[in-house]
């Protein structure tokens, strides 16, 4: 039994080195996808049922000025991040897992993966109870057998890693776009148009109208995590090109049509769930958006799992595979107690305890960028267990953001921005005592200069084919 867990589980280097979705390695050349592919992607990335709940929230906006600014401003702000973060990835092929090696150490890095981990699980729970509730009520028999159903599919797409999120996209698309795009129209016509959608926003009670601030923390928490962990994706563009535009369509154009969506459906049917509102324009079309909504579902919850799969993988040596299998497993459970229950705490959690992380995880490339360009497999051996450096910028953003955030500051941007500065500043610090920080300590020896490789250039595309 315990031999045929091993080989169930364990992935040997050499396997894990022909796999399309490089484990341990950077992403050669040959391994990167198609822009079209990635942007197919990207749509069902973006697709969260969390865009159609900030729609509801920010109906609570006292005019419909602070309604587009707080939407708007929001996802750009969100979008300016996830450029931040695919940058190195597309530059190196390094997934988020190595960066966090880099960052924390050989050792270290588990502890922010393991908080990854954990919030992401916790999403993908609440995801897969949504993915019930469209069907039938929380705790019945069928909405149970859904949920252990969505489980089960889930397994057989992510044993397939990358090439099983392109394949569920791809079948996805049409019901994806058709349904935002027909619910937007209709739901326009019916509220008489933008002049009355925005009539309708002044003509609410804005006696307990939150703030600006409030809204667009709301707007850039709903999918902090996403931006925060995009180059697990972003890493297999080819060229720029797809990179901006993967985050553009994910973190900006998508979120806000979402976001439109949920809105005009509240106004509607009282409920951000446009499928409600499908179903009374018309039977079949209601249908159309039902598959859609839970496309739209499954697609995120794969997304998510495929997050998580590389760091589970890296920390336990396990296989694309087996994880799948595992976690599938798990977030059908998860999903068949009603997990949905707890969506907002677990939203409101994940933007305060993830966040302090990525600041040194996204400003260590800019400051130690030289070493950066090895090869991971070789890089990997040299690194400094701990880099206390970086955890101690964490804490200080955690519990600094906690305690004092400044009023035109979104929460996730403070913290995340907080941590940055103090990584920096302790980074100058060391610096000018003639000491260096984590990654920047290694020296460069013979094996380490023998693994060099250069930042990606499309042109490597080219080369590659001669």
């Amino acid at each position: 039994m315990l031999e045929l867990f091993k080989k169930f589980w364990f992935v040997t280097p050499e396997e894990a080195a022909k796999s399309a979705d490089a484990i341990y390695t950077a992403v050669k050349p040959s391994q990167r996808r198609s822009t079209v592919s990635l942007w197919i992607l990207a749509i069902a990335y973006g697709y969260t049922i969390t865009g159609f709940i900030v729609g509801e929230t920010l109906l609570t906006a006292e005019s419909s000025v602070q309604y587009w600014v707080s939407m708007i401003i929001g996802y750009a702000v969100l979008a300016l991040v996830g450029f931040i973060v695919a940058i190195p990835a597309y530059m190196t092929g390094c997934n988020t897992t190595i960066f966090m090696k880099y960052t924390y150490g050989q050792k270290g890095y588990i502890v922010p993966s393991i908080v990854m981990i954990l919030l992401i699980t916790l999403h993908i729970g609440f995801q897969t109870s949504t993915f019930g509730e469209v069907l039938f009520p929380m705790g019945s028999p069928q909405f149970i057998l859904t949920c252990c159903a969505a489980g089960l599919l889930m397994i057989l797409a992510t044993i397939k890693g990358i090439k099983g999120l392109e394949t569920v996209a791809n079948i996805a698309i049409a019901f994806l776009i058709l349904a935002v795009v027909i619910c937007l129209f209709r739901g326009l016509m019916d509220v008489g148009g933008i002049f009355n959608f925005n009539n309708y926003i002044k003509g609410l009670d804005h006696s307990n109208a939150p703030s600006t601030t409030f809204l667009m923390n709301v707007v850039i928490g709903s999918w902090t995590l996403g931006a925060c962990t995009n180059g697990q994706l972003t890493r297999f563009c080819k060229t720029k090109k797809s990179m901006f535009g993967f985050i553009f369509l994910a973190f900006f154009l998508v979120q806000i049509a979402l976001a439109f969506v949920g809105s005009l459906s509240v106004i509607i049917m009282k409920s951000y769930i446009f499928v409600e509102y499908a179903r009374k324009l018309n039977a079949i079309f209601g249908v159309f958006c039902t598959i859609a909504f839970l496309l739209a579902l499954f697609t995120t919850i794969l997304t998510n799992i495929y997050l998580i799969q590389i760091p589970i993988a890296s920390i336990a040596n396990g296989s694309i595979r087996a994880v799948g299998v595992v976690w599938g497993i798990l977030i059908a459970i998860l999903g068949a107690v009603g997990f949905s229950r707890f969506a907002t705490p677990v939203l409101n959690f994940s933007g305060i305890i993830l966040p302090p992380f990525m600041g040194p995880l996204i400003l260590d490339y800019y400051l130690n960028k030289d070493k950066y360009f090895f090869k991971p497999e070789v890089l990997d051996k040299k690194l400094p267990k701990w880099n206390w450096w970086s955890f101690i910028s964490a804490v200080i953003g955690l519990l600094v953001s906690q305690v004092w955030i400044p009023s035109f500051m979104p929460t996730a941007i403070w913290s995340i921005l907080l941590s940055a500065i103090i990584y920096l500043i302790l980074f100058e610090i060391i610096k000018m005592s003639g000491k260096k920080v984590g990654i920047g300590t290694i020296s460069i020896d013979e094996e380490l200069d023998a693994a060099r490789i250069q930042p990606y250039h499309p042109e490597q595309l080219k080369d590659m084919n001669e």
